[in-house]
């Protein structure tokens, strides 16, 4: 267990960059909430979506390396889970940044056009 937490502490370092950039999205969708409040919305929500899965796919992926380093699972098999695992994650992610790409069109106004 003490191998896990270590792995896992050392997998989360490496993310506070993006944890802070979705830090600072969520400030800026607060902030600008009453000017804007279903873009601001859809943010929150897109930001929320990401942070959870960029905590939970290193999470898993920590658990299943200290599955095989444990003997509980084989080499390949953890290749097979991994490549399973990016897979999803790369499906999911599509989530977040459909939302935020609605987000961006939200409540706006096609311009006028000349006749």
């Amino acid at each position: 267990m003490e191998l896990f937490g270590t792995m896992l502490f050392k997998n989360l370092l490496t993310l506070i960059p993006i944890l802070l950039a979705y830090l600072v999205v969520f400030v800026i969708a607060l902030i600008q909430w009453n000017k804007f409040p279903r873009p601001s919305l859809l943010v929150i929500i897109a930001t929320g979506l990401s942070l959870v899965l960029t905590i939970a796919f290193p999470l898993i992926q920590t658990a299943l390396i200290a599955q095989q380093q444990s003997g509980r699972i084989q080499a390949g098999e953890l290749a097979t889970l991994m490549s399973g695992l990016a897979f999803v994650s790369s499906l999911l992610r599509i989530v977040p940044l459909a939302i935020l790409i609605s987000a961006v069109y939200a409540g706006r106004q096609p311009p006028e056009t000349e006749s």
